[in-house]
């Protein structure tokens, strides 16, 4: 879908945890009730999300690395058929995308660290440094190595809001 934009004008934007609802009535008064200060509409928006904590939940376990989809599954007494739904539901993705997001990020930010490439790849789950190489590759488009001198990159391992590595909401102010 293409939006029309006026020249001039400004958009603002709300970053949710994953997972984060928010329900079509509240949306429809936010978007009828406009206010001019973002500040007020993110305390209305906050006001208004809603935010299952078994979602929650379940992402800080997958966060925890290197543990498989079934062990998270089971440390969280449930199947793995009810954790995938739960995900899928509430985040449009699978536990194994949250995984991969996960362990990805935690070797890219070491990676950016200046940690040795071939322990970490063991250290974060990977089989060896060549498949640890193919995750970054496939999720940042460049390869390890190239991942350090890209800010543009970098900066979005480290950027507020919800941290895949760690389960945790870091505050945006």
């Amino acid at each position: 879908m293409t939006a029309g934009i006026p020249q001039g004008a400004e958009l603002v934007g709300y970053r949710f945890v994953p997972g984060t609802e928010l329900p079509k009535p509240a949306l429809q008064n936010l978007m009828h009730d406009r206010s001019e200060d973002p500040d007020f509409t993110i305390i209305r928006v906050a006001d208004a999300v809603v935010c299952d904590l078994r979602v929650t939940e379940a992402l800080s376990a997958i966060a925890e690395l290197p543990v498989s989809v079934e062990e998270t599954a089971g440390a969280l007494g449930v199947s793995r058929r009810t954790l995938e739904r739960l995900l899928r539901r509430h985040t449009g993705r699978s536990p194994v995308f949250w995984s991969q997001l996960a362990r990805v990020r935690a070797a890219a930010r070491a990676v950016v660290a200046g940690h040795s490439q071939a322990e970490l790849a063991y250290k974060v789950g990977y089989s060896d440094q060549a498949h640890m190489s193919r995750a970054v590759r496939r999720w940042f488009g460049v390869s390890p190595t190239k991942l350090i001198h890209r800010p543009d990159l970098t900066e979005q391992l480290f950027v507020p809001g919800y941290d895949a590595a760690t389960g945790e909401q870091i505050s945006t102010r």
